[in-house]
């Protein structure tokens, strides 16, 4: 299957799609989806914060700080994979656990969508990590951790920046993604379903790499007038998928699967087996009007399986810009002879 590449210059090949769950092993060496979330109420409403021991700092995503006033921050910060985080400064947030107040120096970045606390909070907090237990000892008294449903952990894409679609074209518009954690990613490509963003404004099936700046994803506008889409509009989810690497791999994959095919089907008369289908209480003269239209259009009518023709209802043209298209090879099938 050939899909769109949210690389700039790269068209690639991929095998069904694999979902990556971050899961831990208990004591019993049962599988769970960790419990690694603190209950936290900032402003009132509840959060599930995210402890990670492995990040330094803590992070927060900018929707979250409201009007707080940032702070110039001397911190870079880079993701698992190697891509930077965008910091917009730091502020302090307030915070409530278990009726028990606090407060956390966050840096604040529209990359991340969730409140994360490293190891410095962790440890200026003085706090004790029960893991088998799994509570978190905050003067003296047990908090539990919690866990998050595998639906809510997900990825993000947004409209980088203001995107004026021309009228009947598909675009490469410039996005971003949050990232679901700081220190271990959880697959080297990634992928964008489709998706209708408004009618006739559509999201192209998209593989991203592991990078959450730079990347672009096809949109199509079908409609005859422009379209613009704003900055931060939500484009989609991202799941993680594993990549063909070599050709020659998929298309061994493609030959396996594929089974022979007849492509001499007989073919078979649409406007009779209409007729035949119309209800007995219409009476011969109007038969003979169904029968006149169906004659009429007759062309339109598919007479077999094979019998797949080509429409110019909606016309597009894909703006490739500087990119040379890439020649796809015809799929590999067999054929009875």
């Amino acid at each position: 299957m050939l899909v769109h590449s949210g690389r700039w210059d790269q068209t690639i090949h991929t095998k069904d799609k694999i979902k990556l769950v971050a899961v831990t092993r208990g004591l019993n060496g049962h599988l769970d989806n960790g419990h690694v979330y603190l209950a936290a109420h900032v402003d009132g409403k509840r959060h599930l914060a995210l402890l990670d021991s492995g990040c330094e700092l803590s992070l927060a995503p900018s929707n979250l700080v409201g009007k707080r006033e940032l702070r110039p921050s001397r911190h870079h910060v880079n993701a698992a994979n190697g891509s930077p985080i965008g910091i917009l400064g730091e502020t302090d947030i307030e915070f409530s656990v278990s009726g028990r107040m606090s407060i956390a120096t966050v840096l604040v970045t529209p990359d991340v969508f969730e409140l994360m606390f490293g190891i410095t909070w962790l440890t200026e907090q003085r706090f004790v990590w029960d893991f088998a237990n799994r509570t978190l000892c905050i003067n003296g008294v047990s908090v539990p951790l919690h866990t998050k449903k595998t639906a809510a952990m997900c990825r993000r894409v947004y409209v980088q920046e203001n995107v004026v679609l021309a009228p009947r074209q598909q675009v490469d518009v410039p996005a971003r993604s949050t990232v679901d954690n700081i220190t271990v990613s959880d697959s080297n490509d990634w992928l964008l379903e489709t998706k209708q963003l408004r009618p006739g404004v559509l999201v192209a099936r998209t593989v991203l790499p592991d990078q959450h700046r730079g990347i672009a994803v096809g949109v199509i506008n079908t409609t005859p007038e422009p379209q613009e889409l704003r900055r931060d509009t939500c484009l989609g989810s991202l799941e993680a998928v594993e990549v063909c690497k070599q050709s020659a791999e998929c298309e061994s994959s493609v030959s396996q699967d594929t089974q022979p095919v007849d492509s001499t089907s007989p073919e078979v008369d649409p406007v009779c087996e209409i007729l035949q289908s119309l209800p007995n209480e219409l009476t011969d003269k109007q038969r003979r009007t169904v029968a006149d239209l169906l004659h009429i259009y007759e062309d339109v009518c598919s007479k077999g399986e094979f019998d797949v023709g080509c429409t110019r209802v909606i016309e597009h043209r894909i703006d490739t810009g500087h990119i040379v298209p890439f020649v796809k090879h015809c799929d590999v099938t067999q054929l009875l002879i």
